[in-house]
């Protein structure tokens, strides 16, 4: 799959007699749960860079239909999609309008802010996405160039992808010990830096701990105040009850 994405170009591993195919073009629609997907999905999956290659998009069930649906196929527009089949399929360069080149400056500035944890990992080729969804606008439009309107469009369909992959993946953090910290201060309200120390029974160090709850609060799970007791502040840990 990171080949196909990669360069198009797959080979087997047979030394002997190799099956080679250049320039495949693979497309994959496939339908998980989300407790499936969390369930199955693995850390290598999301650090070899599988799982940043797909376009995760939620849907749910608008109505019942106990006798099936039926589907409007005459809206579909079958000579404007061959016309598009056609002028995709021929050989040639696409470039940007000059207004579509500023539009990508301000879009790309955008979407190379680093997010992290396992949703950082998932929403990480954001400019890459971007930007192929917007060529295949401009092919669908029998463009030569991709315009405006094309990375706007791409945005907009990025935007859904990325609200859908915070939905699924925003409790995950690839990372034991950060989701149970956040499992943990969730339960109890509030806790001290102390007291999460000892849930681990000081077996974390203190750069481990710290790293978790650095990545809490720059992803706005939790807010951390400090308070005078008498002695020296202590460092308390919240829920942001604004992303709870």
């Amino acid at each position: 799959l990171r080949e196909a994405w990669d360069t198009g170009n797959l080979s087997t591993l047979t030394k002997n007699d190799p099956i080679i195919a250049t320039n495949a073009h693979i497309s994959i629609l496939a339908h998980i749960t989300k407790y499936e997907l969390l369930k199955n999905l693995t850390d290598t999956d999301v650090a070899n860079g599988i799982a940043n290659r797909f376009l995760w998009c939620c849907s749910r069930r608008t109505q019942l239909l106990p006798e099936g649906g039926n589907f409007p196929y005459d809206i579909i527009p079958y000579d404007e999609l061959k016309e598009a089949l056609k002028f995709g399929s021929e050989p040639q360069q696409i470039t940007k309008t000059k207004e579509a080149i500023a539009r990508w400056k301000d879009i790309y500035a955008e979407l190379a802010i680093e997010s992290y944890g396992l949703l950082g990992s998932i929403t990480s080729r954001a400019e890459a996405q971007v930007l192929r969804l917007a060529l295949i606008y401009s092919l669908l439009d029998c463009s030569p160039q991709i315009a405006v309107e094309h990375l706007n469009a791409a945005l907009a369909l990025w935007k859904y992808c990325e609200a859908s992959a915070k939905y699924i993946f925003s409790e995950k953090y690839g990372d034991e010990t950060t989701e149970n910290i956040l499992a943990q201060i969730r339960s109890a309200g509030r806790m001290t830096t102390t007291a999460i120390h000892r849930l681990f029974s000081n077996n974390k160090t203190s750069r481990e701990l710290n790293e978790a709850l650095k990545h809490l609060v720059e992803g706005g799970k939790i807010i951390m105040r400090s308070e005078v007791t008498g002695g020296r502040p202590s460092n308390f840990y919240e829920v942001n009850e604004i992303t709870k």
